[in-house]
C-alpha cells in the first residue's frame, strides 16, 4: 500500500517536521517517517493500519510543543493500493505535574521514577469517555508535564504505586471537575489529587451503602476514620514533599477502606437477591408420608446461574480428555462449573473459501457429547475480525480470503458461515455470539465503518434467529472502561467504546439479548500470538463499570475473566500493576474470591466464565485454575 500523509494543524498549516509511526494490528511500529516543509511523508508498505503522529519537537521540552499526538486510521474495504490521508493535530498546553516518588524525591529529568510511567496514562472526558491529553515526560522536562487541549475538562487515569495497596489503576478529577488548560497554570499536585480523589470516592461509597442499608464492619469504619485522619494530616503541614507522602499513604488507606466496603456490601448484597428463602413441599417419599420431626436430606443439583470455563480443544480436544474417563470434567462439576464456551474460529472453519471443515472442527469438541455431559453450550468467537502481525497473523482468527471483500461481499459471506454454523451446531448449542470485540482497532480487520459493523451485526443475527428463534444472543466485548481507545479514531468512526456501541445496536432497534463483557484487568499475555496485559482496577471500578452497563437494560455476561499466578520477570519490561503485592497462587485465589463474590452480587450478572481451566497455553500467562493434574 502507497500510503500519502498530510500532517496540519487545525488551522489547516502543513507542519514539517512531525513524526510519523506507521502502525500493524498490534499497534508495532513498523516504519518511521519525518514530514518534509510540505507537511507530507509516504510509506510503501503493507500491512499498515493506522498512523500515530507526534507534532514537531517532540523530544524536546515539553514547553515547545505546540500541538497534541494524534492517531488516524487507513480507510477504505477492501484496503486501497494507495491510501491520501490528513492528520490535522489539535493545540496544545503543557501543564506541570508536582508528582513525588514514594522516596519523596520529585519526579524531573533525573528521578525517572517507576512510579509514573507515561504509557500507563490515559485522559477521560466527565462522561469517562477517552478523550485528548497526554503525559509528555522527556530529558528535556524538568518534571513531567500533562498537555490538554485548549478546552475541555479532563480526567486523569494512570498506574500509581498506593503504600500498603498495591499498583492499580488510580484517579485524580480535581473535585470531579476535571482539570482545564485555563485553571492548571500552577500545575498540579499529583500525588495530593489522586489522594483526594480517592478519599471522595471513598465517602460517596459509604454514603450510598448506609443509604441503601447496608452494614459497615467495625473494621472497615475504622479504616476509614484512618483515612480521614491521613487526609486531614496533608493540609496540616505546608512542605511539598511531605504532603506528597502522606497523599500517598492516604491514598493507600483509601483503597483498602474502599475494597473492603465493597466485599461486604456484596456479600449482604447476595445475602439481598441471591440467597432467597425457598419452601419445598415435601410429600409421599420412599412409601411414607411427611410427617413433623421428620428428618430431610438434600442436596442442590443444579442452579440457573452460569458459572463457566473455556476448555480450550487446540490443547485439550475431547481425543485428550474424553468425557467418560478424564478428571478435568469431575472437578470442573465440583467447582460448579456448567458453562462451556464452544470456540468457531472461521479461520479454521473455512480456511480455503467454500471449502468447509464443519465435521472436523465438531470431532474435536462434539457438542452433542458435552451437552449430554449436562455443561451449557454457547458459541464463541465464531464471528470475530481479529488481526495481529502482518502478514502471518493476519489469517489467524478469520480466512485471509475475508480482506478482498467489500462490504456488501462481507454480509453475504457471514450469513452463509453463520447458517452453516447454526444448522451444524444447534440444538446442542443453546446461546449464539453476534460479534466478538467489534470498533477496536486490533478487531476490525476487515476495517468495517460503524454502519458496516452494525449490519454484519444485524446479519448474524438474521442467520440465527432464521434457524432458532428463541436463540439468545450476546454481543461480547472488550476494553470495557475505553482504554486504548484512541478519540480521533473514534471521531472518524472506526472505534467505540463498547457501552457507546451497545447504545446504537439499541438505537438503531438491532435484536440482541445480552451484553458480554471480558475482564481481564490484570492479567498479562506472553505467547506466540498475545502480549501486553490489563492494567489491574480497583474493586470499586469493576462495580461502577459494571452497572454502568446495566443502565442499557439487558443481562450482563462477565464472558472472560482471568489473572495469573504469577509476576512477570522484570526483563520483560511490563507493567499493568498488583494487587496488595506481586501475583502468585494465594493472591490469585483471592482475587478469585474477591471479583466473583462482587459480581454474583449484582442481579443483572448472569453468568461469570474464566480462561482457561490449567496454565498450559493460558490466554493469561499462568492463569490457570488448577494445576496440570487437574487439581485445584
Amino acid at each position: 500500500m502507497l500510503i500519502h500523509c498530510l500532517v496540519q494543524n487545525d488551522k489547516g498549516m502543513p507542519l514539517a517536521g512531525a513524526t510519523v509511526n506507521a502502525l500493524d494490528a498490534s499497534g508495532v511500529v513498523v516504519e518511521t517517517g519525518i514530514t518534509n516543509a510540505e507537511g507530507k511523508v509516504v510509506f510503501d508498505r503493507d500491512g499498515v493500519i493506522n498512523l500515530e503522529v507526534f507534532p514537531p519537537k517532540w523530544e524536546e521540552a515539553a514547553s515547545d510543543i505546540q500541538y497534541l499526538p494524534s492517531k488516524k486510521r487507513l480507510p477504505g474495504t477492501p484496503r486501497p493500493s494507495v491510501n491520501d490521508v490528513v492528520v490535522e493535530l489539535a493545540d496544545a498546553v503543557p501543564v506541570k505535574l508536582r508528582a513525588y516518588d514514594l522516596d519523596g524525591k520529585p519526579l524531573s529529568s533525573a528521578v525517572k521514577s517507576s512510579q509514573l510511567n507515561p504509557a500507563q496514562a490515559s485522559c477521560f472526558d466527565l462522561q469517562d469517555l477517552p478523550a485528548s491529553g497526554v503525559i509528555h515526560w522527556s530529558k528535556h522536562d524538568a518534571c513531567p508535564y500533562l498537555l490538554l487541549p485548549q478546552n475541555g475538562a479532563r480526567k486523569l487515569a494512570l498506574l500509581w504505586t498506593a503504600p500498603g495497596y498495591g499498583r492499580i489503576v488510580c484517579w485524580a478529577d480535581n473535585g470531579g471537575r476535571g482539570f482545564t488548560a485555563c485553571e492548571a497554570n500552577d500545575g498540579i499536585f499529583l500525588n495530593r489529587e489522586l489522594a483526594l480523589t480517592a478519599w471522595q470516592r471513598l465517602t460517596k461509597e459509604q454514603a450510598a451503602a448506609e443509604r441503601g442499608g447496608y452494614t459497615l464492619s467495625s473494621s472497615t469504619q475504622d479504616q476509614i476514620a484512618q483515612a480521614q485522619a491521613a487526609i486531614e494530616a496533608i493540609a496540616d503541614t505546608s512542605e511539598e514533599r511531605q504532603q506528597a507522602m502522606l497523599a500517598d499513604k492516604a491514598l493507600g488507606i483509601c483503597l483498602q477502606a474502599g475494597e473492603q466496603l465493597v466485599f461486604e456490601r456484596a456479600q449482604q448484597r447476595i445475602q439481598r437477591h441471591r440467597n432467597k428463602p425457598r419452601t419445598i413441599a415435601v410429600g409421599e417419599q420412599f412409601g411414607k408420608d411427611a410427617a413433623p420431626g421428620m428428618t430431610v436430606r438434600y442436596r442442590q443439583l443444579t442452579h440457573d446461574f452460569k458459572f463457566g470455563v473455556f476448555v480450550n480443544p487446540d490443547t485439550h480436544p475431547i481425543q485428550r480428555v474424553p468425557l467418560s474417563s478424564s478428571v478435568l470434567w469431575e472437578r470442573l462439576r465440583e467447582m460448579g462449573i456448567n458453562l462451556l464456551p464452544i470456540p468457531l474460529l472461521w479461520s479454521l472453519l473455512e480456511a480455503e473459501r467454500g471449502n468447509r471443515q464443519d465435521d472436523k472442527i465438531y470431532d474435536r469438541f462434539p457438542a452433542s457429547e458435552l451437552r449430554e455431559a449436562g455443561f451449557h453450550l454457547k458459541d464463541h468467537i465464531s464471528i470475530w475480525f481479529w488481526q495481529g502481525r502482518y502478514p502471518d497473523q493476519w489469517g489467524a482468527f478469520m480466512p485471509d480470503w475475508l480482506y478482498e471483500l467489500s462490504p456488501a461481499e462481507i454480509l453475504e459471506a457471514v450469513y452463509e458461515h453463520k447458517s452453516r454454523i447454526v444448522e451444524k451446531f444447534s440444538p446442542h448449542i443453546q446461546d449464539w455470539q453476534a460479534i466478538n470485540e467489534a470498533m477496536l482497532s486490533h478487531t476490525n480487520g476487515v476495517n468495517l465503518t460503524l454502519d458496516e459493523t452494525v449490519a454484519v451485526v444485524e446479519t448474524v443475527i438474521r442467520a440465527v434467529r432464521e434457524r432458532v428463534p428463541n436463540a439468545v444472543i450476546e454481543v461480547n466485548n472488550c476494553q470495557v472502561f475505553g482504554e486504548g481507545i484512541h478519540p480521533a479514531v473514534q471521531e472518524q468512526g472506526y472505534e467505540l467504546v463498547p457501552d457507546q456501541f451497545y447504545e446504537i445496536l439499541l438505537e438503531r432497534g438491532v435484536d440482541f439479548d445480552v451484553i458480554g463483557m471480558q475482564m481481564y484487568y490484570g492479567g498479562y499475555m506472553d505467547s506466540e500470538l498475545f502480549s501486553g496485559g490489563f492494567p489491574i482496577r480497583h474493586p470499586w471500578d469493576i462495580e461502577a463499570i459494571i452497572k454502568r452497563y446495566t443502565r442499557l437494560g439487558k443481562p450482563i455476561r462477565i464472558t472472560e475473566i482471568s489473572v495469573p499466578s504469577s509476576y512477570p520477570s522484570p526483563e520483560k519490561g511490563l507493567d499493568f500493576g498488583f494487587w496488595h503485592g506481586p501475583w502468585d497462587l494465594e493472591r490469585q485465589a483471592a482475587w478469585v474470591e474477591m471479583f466473583y463474590t462482587l459480581c454474583y452480587s449484582l442481579p443483572q450478572v448472569k453468568e461469570i466464565t474464566w480462561w482457561n481451566p490449567t496454565d498450559e497455553a493460558a490466554f493469561i500467562k499462568d492463569g490457570g485454575l488448577m494445576f496440570d493434574d487437574y487439581e485445584p
